[in-house]
C-alpha cells in the first residue's frame, strides 16, 4: 500500500487538481517543467497550442483574469514577467475606474427612486385630504 504514487495510488482524483490561488495543476510525472509532479494547466495548454515546450521566463496571461479559465482563446503567451505586472496593472486601473462609474450610476439611481417615492407620498397625501 505503501509508495503507490499518481495513478496507482488510493486518493487518485484523475490527475487534476485545483489549488487554493484558483490555478488549475495536471499530473505530469515526467514534464520537464513540473514542479513536484504537477504543472500548470495553462502553461500544457499554451505548449499544446504552439507545439513546444515554454520557456521557464515565459508567461502565460489569463485575459479575463479568471485563473482556470484556460481556453486558449483566454490566455496570452507574455515574454517576461514585467510585460505581466504592466498589463495587470492596466487591467486593476480600468476596474478600478468601472467600479467608480458603476457606482456614481447607482447613487444616481438611489436619488431618482428617492425623489419618486417623495413625490408619490405627496400625491397620496393630496388624495387623503
Amino acid at each position: 500500500m505503501w509508495g503507490r504514487g499518481g495513478d496507482k495510488s488510493p486518493n487518485w482524483q484523475g490527475g487534476r487538481r485545483h489549488r487554493s490561488d484558483g490555478y488549475v495543476q495536471i499530473y505530469q510525472s515526467e514534464h520537464p517543467s513540473r514542479v513536484g509532479k504537477y504543472i500548470f494547466e495553462h502553461r500544457l495548454v499554451m505548449e499544446e497550442h504552439l507545439r513546444r515546450y515554454l520557456e521557464s521566463w515565459e508567461i502565460v496571461h489569463h485575459i479575463n483574469g479568471i485563473r482556470d479559465d484556460n481556453r486558449i482563446e483566454n490566455l496570452e503567451l507574455l515574454p517576461r514577467q514585467g510585460e505581466h505586472h504592466l498589463i495587470t496593472m492596466d487591467t486593476n486601473a480600468r476596474v478600478q475606474e468601472a467600479e467608480a462609474e458603476a457606482l456614481k450610476y447607482e447613487r444616481a439611481f438611489y436619488r431618482a427612486v428617492a425623489m419618486w417615492l417623495r413625490e408619490r407620498e405627496g400625491q397620496l397625501l393630496s388624495i387623503t385630504t
